[in-house]
């Protein structure tokens, strides 16, 4: 049966129904790049947010930590 109502609030519907969600994994040779490059990300972080509170840059960082799936704290990289 297909429901056309609104979207279920059920983590079990939405994780094996949703088609857009796949999984990614990282090669050896990836987590080799991202370790080599993670000093010049830090720098461009520092200059796009050097304007912004703390409190302001809380709100971009906690977003984009939602959208690829990393709770705060859990990288280790949050920043206070």
């Amino acid at each position: 049966m297909l429901n056309y109502g609104p979207p279920s609030t059920s983590t079990w519907d939405d994780e094996r129904h949703n088609r857009r969600r796949k999984l990614m994994t990282i090669t050896n040779e990836g987590l080799g790049l991202v370790r080599e490059t993670m000093s010049e990300a830090r720098l461009a972080e520092e200059i796009v947010f050097a304007r912004l509170t703390p409190s302001e840059q809380a709100q971009p960082k906690g977003l984009l930590r939602r959208l690829i799936g990393i709770e705060d704290e859990a990288d280790g990289t949050r920043d206070e």
